[in-house]
């Protein structure tokens, strides 16, 4: 058994675990051999309060919200691979439904969205980060007002908030390409503060509280392996 830990957050803050900790979503081997029970036993005896879906987890909510229910904890939100970079707001929309509705069934206020268009082709896992495609500056205006727009429509249909996931080898990757972006969308794109994937991003996590601070509505706590980032980095 886990010892649970005595957790103390700010009001209005709940503290979750991805299910990466048990499993990888995109690899499949690591973690085959560890069961769904575990891992939200796991996460609630250490005193986690929910947890974000995960491959291993069931998608409707007539099995999921019972199962977290279960182990006291709550879904805290679920990663859409969004192509808003390349597609227009109902194409987008059509995509995420199933996503948002299911979120919306579990009363989950927070969608985070990874922009998963203009990845390199292929998207190696082992390409170096130097080698990563990146969105032309003239199209940065055009793609904010899409976010802002999906963003809205995520709201009045699904009462979900956007948290856009700034991430290694998508469109906003460095603080100059997450202000680029965030400088030009509206008030009802939400942005996902990732402490990992800013330091590997090449900056100061805090520089992006620092200026969009009222914009964060879902943190990614995170470390990364030092020695690891020269290497993925093409350096």
């Amino acid at each position: 058994m886990i010892p649970q830990k005595a957790i103390t957050l700010p009001a209005g803050l709940r503290l979750a675990v991805g299910p990466l900790s048990w499993a990888n979503d995109v690899l499949e081997d690591p973690g085959a051999d560890i069961s769904l029970e575990t891992c939200l036993s796991d996460a609630a005896e250490t005193g986690y309060q929910g947890v974000e879906l995960g491959r291993k987890f069931p998608r409707d909510a007539a099995t999921l919200r019972p199962l977290l229910a279960s182990h006291g904890l709550a879904l805290a939100s679920v990663w859409h691979s969004g192509e808003l970079a390349e597609r227009g707001v109902g194409e987008e929309m059509k995509a995420v439904a199933r996503h948002a509705e299911l979120l919306r069934e579990m009363e989950c206020k927070v969608m985070a969205y990874g922009e998963v268009a203009m990845m390199t082709p292929g998207s190696p896992l082992d390409a170096p980060m130097s080698e990563r495609l990146t969105m032309p500056k003239t199209e940065v205006v055009a793609y904010a007002a899409r976010l802002t727009e999906f963003a809205k429509r995520l709201a009045g249909e699904y009462d979900l908030k956007l948290a856009y996931h700034h991430h290694l080898m998508m469109v906003a990757e460095t603080f100059d390409e997450i202000s680029d972006i965030f400088g030009r969308t509206g008030e009802e794109a939400g942005l996902l503060l990732d402490t990992g994937h800013a330091v590997a991003g090449g900056f100061d996590y805090t520089r992006l509280i620092e200026r969009f601070g009222d914009r964060i509505v879902h943190i990614h706590l995170k470390d990364v392996r030092g020695p690891v980032l020269p290497k993925r980095s093409g350096v």
